[in-house]
């Protein structure tokens, strides 16, 4: 018995940091078409510089969503303590992009956006991010 017991302390104590591991979002890659930007892309077509934050990682994702809830047509959730998944949808037609917003342990931002169907988004998610980080550097210094 008392080898059964320590052989499931030592599997569970390999597993745990596997798991924490897991559980840790990450952004999706671009894909090949021209319509998604990324702050973790390679290369400059899909490039776009992560936005700043409040410093921390509880200021900054209160600033955040604070920020999306001024943003009319977008649909947010907080899945995880430093992720934000949205939907934002184009006026005339209906147009629905992606758009994950992972704040890291300084407050800087990554974000991915991405647009659902069609090749070109003609710039639209690119125009989308910097939009948000024009009103991010607005957003009051206080959470």
């Amino acid at each position: 018995m008392r080898i059964l017991v320590s052989l499931f302390l030592l599997i569970s104590a390999s597993i745990s940091p596997l798991v924490a591991l897991a559980a840790q979002p990450e952004l999706a890659p671009c894909p090949a078409s021209p319509n998604c930007v990324s702050s973790l892309a390679d290369d400059e077509d899909h490039y776009v510089a992560p936005l700043s934050g409040a410093g921390d990682v509880a200021t900054t994702m209160q600033r955040l969503g604070d920020t999306l809830n001024e943003i009319s047509r977008v649909k947010w959730e907080q899945t995880a303590p430093n992720h934000i998944t949205a939907t934002f949808t184009s006026l005339i037609f209906r147009f629905v992009d992606d758009v994950d917003f992972i704040v890291r342990e300084d407050g800087t931002i990554d974000v991915r956006s991405a647009s659902r169907v069609g090749h070109s988004d003609l710039g639209a998610n690119r125009r989308r991010i910097e939009d948000l980080r024009e009103r991010l550097s607005q957003a009051p210094n206080t959470p």
